[in-house]
């Protein structure tokens, strides 16, 4: 399997982890998948809510941050199948 990463969201990657530092940092990876190829298309930082004494190696975020998260993905994928068929 592939990953396909534009060079922006790289970028975007770093700047939110390098904001994070020297805590741990994390989101979501949200794209599509195109025969052997996973197409990143957006990345999500979301906010660490472990404990702040221990965010420096540990990494946590709230179960409402995933559900919201997986169903705008779920949306979005929804939304770009049904512009397909237009």
């Amino acid at each position: 399997m592939n990953i396909e990463l534009l060079r922006t969201l790289q970028a975007r990657i770093f700047d939110q982890l390098e904001a994070s530092y020297p805590n741990e940092g994390g989101g979501f990876l949200l794209g599509k998948l195109r025969d052997d190829t996973v197409i990143i298309e957006d990345v999500v930082p979301i906010e660490n809510v472990f404990a702040a004494e221990e965010q420096h190696h540990r990494y946590t975020m709230t179960p409402q941050d995933w559900m919201r998260l997986e169903d705008e993905a779920e949306r979005d994928a929804r939304e770009r199948q049904d512009a397909g068929r237009g």
